[in-house]
């Protein structure tokens, strides 16, 4: 427990200083792509998979699947505020929003097949419900204390979503897998340091990046064998193959936007 706990105090801290970085270096978008990945559903998962077994865990997946649903909520709705709002109204409504979603989630009976469409429908769907950028964001700077409070406000998060998942029944951990943490530092954060329009963009990034996740609890939650090291070595190989071509699809459209 001790270990698996550790490991995610550090890697989902370090994956968030990692894309903060890459979104001073290659913008916001690119940011939120690469935050779209299972970094904090993954080690939920796998912890809920160890303590709890491999039904309790492919079940949670199942509501983590359809809560992709609820983070395309949670986007669109701090999108929209952030045009008139500062970020605490923005993030306010934003996770209402979120709950709003997560608790129709919660009260339907769903099993894989309708998880992944509910979650793959959502994505579709994101492009058209979320703004777009007015202009192109500016460079956001990115000061070290601002970089350590992203990666502290991470950690904290992380340690209190995972603390309540494993206590509360396979949808609710399901869901709460996907409950907004690495989403609400970098919104909250790049809000307040570049504006509307670059959280605007990191967030649009984010639904395409949220591929990855959908197919990560696809994997988990299909594939037959009991064997943790497995099942989970395939899920990110499904999720860094689904990352990296809706990269190369991106590039090609913006290529030919750009013509």
């Amino acid at each position: 427990m001790l270990p698996l706990t550790a490991l995610k105090l550090v890697l989902v801290p370090s994956f968030i200083g990692l894309v903060s970085l890459a979104g001073k270096r290659w913008g916001a978008r690119f940011a939120g792509w690469l935050a779209g990945m299972p970094i904090v559903a993954g080690p939920i998962l796998f912890l809920l998979w160890i303590e709890r077994g491999a039904g309790f865990a492919r079940a949670a997946a199942v509501y983590s699947l359809a809560a992709v649903a609820s983070v395309i909520a949670y986007s669109t709705g701090y999108a929209w505020l952030s045009r008139r709002w500062a970020w605490p109204v923005a993030l306010a409504g934003a996770y209402v929003v979120w709950f709003l979603t997560a608790l129709v989630i919660l009260a339907a009976s769903i099993g894989t097949i309708g998880a992944g469409l509910v979650a793959v429908g959502s994505l579709l769907a994101a492009p058209h419900a979320l703004p777009k950028p007015v202009s192109i964001p500016p460079q956001a700077q990115l000061p070290r204390v601002d970089l350590a409070l992203r990666m502290l406000t991470g950690a904290a998060l992380t340690l209190i979503v995972t603390m309540l998942a494993g206590s509360l029944g396979t949808r609710l951990s399901g869901v709460f897998a996907l409950f907004p943490i690495m989403s609400a530092v970098l919104a909250v954060f790049t809000h307040r340091n570049a504006g509307s329009d670059a959280v605007i963009a990191m967030l649009r990034g984010l639904a395409s990046g949220l591929y990855s996740l959908v197919a990560f609890c696809l994997t988990l939650a299909l594939m037959p064998s009991d064997q943790p090291a497995w099942v989970f070595a395939a899920a990110v190989a499904a999720a860094l193959a689904a990352q990296a071509f809706v990269g190369v699809v991106h590039s090609q459209v913006d290529h030919v936007q750009v013509r």
